[in-house]
């Protein structure tokens, strides 16, 4: 990791000398300069034409009149370069003003309706933006694959679980919850093979759809203007429905699925754009999917760590356990539906 005299040549390039720097987390550093403005270092560890690509697509959005997400400003003297790549090689880095404010409670409705809110203006300001281009990482059509492949993942798992004479706790968790995961990821695959989902991205090639990617309660932050939402590396072409299933999930999960919350998010967001049918159709195929399960199987398969496994261990015991409250959410979810149409 770069050290403070490193960050504060980085900074250098974007035309920052920084009188004070914390560092946030990894790879992320907050920079106040000597008027007092603060400032955001990110690094970027994404290929070139994905930054650009980025960069180029949030600009539009905020050309259009969109000032509700935190990118740079080309028009000020800090945001004139896109991004920096320290030595001409290794990852690159981006600044955008810091964001004062607070995260959305996960117990608020006003707080949720306020961001379900911001999310489908974002949606709306981005129409057309969102089409295959180089650098963009495009999801258009491939739903079907993504989820067949996680499900073969974790069913291979599962399949080796059995076979082991004396299983580990990681097998016991294999072999408790294994048949109840392929269940529901046999039910999403046949729900998402009856839906509209073929004809949504058919539509979505010609005029273009873009998701934030990673739109969970964390990337949001409330300030007097209403919320800002930040972190756009997971910046995608993909139907908007799958950012209103991130936003449901994070807030699902932190809330034991209180469907009283998620309605909440789903007011705010149909305040600005009406769901349709084919929304809350794919809403719940993601929703019935096991997807917390098969990420933290990937993530346990791709790590040789003991103490890194352990903790994925107990994650996925959690949210296991957790995610039995699904059905019944679920059922709420369809009667919302029915409510509202």
């Amino acid at each position: 990791m770069p050290g403070r005299k490193t960050v504060f040549k980085i900074a250098a390039r974007f035309g920052l000398r920084p009188q004070e720097m914390e560092e946030i987390k990894s790879g992320v550093y907050r920079l106040k300069s000597p008027s007092g403005t603060v400032y955001c270092l990110k690094r970027m560890a994404y290929p070139t034409d994905q930054i650009r690509w980025i960069d180029s697509t949030l600009l539009a959005i905020k050309r259009k009149g969109f000032a509700s997400i935190c990118w740079r400003d080309p028009n000020r003297s800090k945001g004139k370069v896109a991004f920096v790549r320290p030595g001409g090689k290794g990852p690159k880095y981006i600044l955008t003003p810091w964001i004062s404010g607070n995260k959305p409670r996960v117990t608020s409705k006003t707080d949720l309706y306020q961001c379900g809110k911001r999310l489908a203006q974002f949606h709306r300001f981005s129409r057309f933006a969102g089409r295959k281009s180089k650098g963009a990482p495009y999801y258009i059509g491939r739903w079907p694959e993504m989820l067949r492949s996680k499900r073969d993942i974790m069913e291979k798992t599962v399949e080796r679980a059995k076979a082991k004479q004396d299983p580990s706790k990681w097998e016991e968790l294999m072999l408790t919850y294994g048949s109840e995961w392929s269940k529901r990821a046999k039910s999403a695959l046949e729900q998402l093979n009856k839906s509209s989902y073929r004809g949504l991205c058919q539509k979505a090639r010609k005029t273009g759809a873009l998701c934030h990617g990673d739109s969970g309660y964390k990337n949001f932050v409330l300030t007097k203007q209403g919320p800002v939402i930040i972190d756009f590396e997971t910046l995608r072409v993909d139907l908007p429905v799958y950012d209103l299933f991130r936003f449901v999930r994070s807030i699902g999960k932190n809330s034991s699925w209180n469907f009283s919350l998620t309605r909440s998010i789903l007011d705010g967001y149909r305040s600005v754009t009406p769901l349709k049918p084919a929304d809350y159709e794919l809403l719940a195929v993601w929703l019935q999917f096991p997807y917390k399960p098969c990420n933290l199987i990937s993530r346990y398969r791709q790590t040789r760590s003991s103490s890194v496994r352990r903790k994925i261990e107990k994650q996925l015991e959690e949210a296991a356990k957790d995610e039995q409250r699904i059905p019944s959410f679920l059922q709420h979810l369809a009667d919302y539906a029915k409510e509202v149409d």
